[in-house]
């Protein structure tokens, strides 16, 4: 269900489609985007379709430092305003964005955890369908 290969535009095109937005949004849709794929922070769904593999969506994530955690955990740090240099090192585990059809999301969000931060709490930033952003823990610590 998860695989590491990754190119901006397979990312891009999925955040695009997933957020309803226009080519006049590309640019800032790749800007926000490229430090994560150019880092390894992009983890790739993928599910089978007769003999190929495609692509259902996406996770970015990110180790971020105590401040930033605190931040993030209280709503006050939205990752698309903050830019990537605020979230890129530190040892809180974090999914920052996830793009996944909803019949699919729990497991991709499993299947990453369990293969980027094995053993370890991880948080995930949330907006529900009025916009309004929560934290949720996604996994413990083994």
């Amino acid at each position: 269900m998860t695989s590491q290969n990754v190119s901006l535009n397979t990312v891009t095109a999925l955040y695009m489609e997933a957020y309803n937005l226009g080519e006049n949004d590309r640019a800032a849709a790749e800007e926000y985007l490229a430090p994560y794929v150019d880092n390894g922070q992009v983890v790739m769904g993928t599910a089978r379709q007769g003999d190929e593999e495609k692509h259902f969506g996406f996770a970015l994530w990110a180790k971020v430092d105590e401040d930033t955690h605190m931040a993030l955990s209280k709503g006050a740090l939205d990752p698309k305003v903050a830019g990537y240099n605020a979230l890129k090192s530190g040892p809180a585990a974090w999914l920052l964005e996830l793009v996944a059809p909803s019949s699919l999301a729990d497991a991709f969000v499993k299947s990453t955890c369990a293969a980027v931060f094995p053993n370890e709490v991880v948080m995930a930033r949330l907006k529900d369908k009025d916009g309004t952003a929560r934290c949720i823990q996604v996994q413990r610590a083994a």
